[in-house]
């Protein structure tokens, strides 16, 4: 029987987008298993694009995660450091959990979150910890399909607000590109 991964990423396009070397580990890792992202339903062509999720699971945040039937056998926690984000995976009883260590869930191991760490890197980090291994540098996606008589104008968000959460400056050359 396959095993029931569940990766919770309830975020925006760019949290997804920084979460993807760290799924495409999960992928390599568990290569036979079933991985399940929950992440708000807007980001399904998107999650598919990552090519290493099998289904999304509709979650819009904190506390909407809604789990049916038998308990994952892993959850990884790629939401944030806790505690609302361990407290959404300890409620679906998963066998084990990937996650940052938090001193409300003292039975949950994991390293500690780094602030400064760039995001890329600290969900990488964290699966490595567990023994999975990942490629920062793997972030490259599909080139989306366009009907050039419908497309409409792209906007390029340039980044955000924590220096940990921005890409470098060359990849959205690459991106606009």
């Amino acid at each position: 029987m396959k095993r029931r991964i569940l990766v919770l990423r309830a975020l925006g396009v760019g949290d997804l987008l920084t979460a993807v070397p760290a799924i495409r580990g999960l992928r390599r890792h568990f290569a036979d298993d079933h991985i399940v992202l929950a992440a708000p339903s807007a980001l399904s062509d998107l999650a598919a694009s990552i090519d290493a999720v099998d289904t999304l699971w509709p979650t819009n945040g904190l506390g909407a995660l809604r789990w049916p039937g038998r308990p994952p056998d892993v959850a990884v926690n790629l939401h944030g450091k806790g505690p609302e984000s361990i407290a959404d995976l300890v409620d679906v009883a998963p066998t084990s959990i990937i996650s940052h260590r938090h001193p409300d869930f003292p039975d949950v191991e994991g390293p500690a979150w780094d602030e400064d760490q760039h995001e890329v890197r600290r969900w990488c980090r964290l699966l490595e910890a567990h023994g999975i291994s990942t490629r920062h540098d793997d972030l490259d996606l599909p080139r989306p399909s366009f009907d050039r008589r419908r497309q409409r104008p792209v906007v390029v968000h340039p980044g955000a607000a924590a220096p940990s959460r921005r890409w470098p400056t060359p990849r959205y050359r690459r991106v606009v590109r």
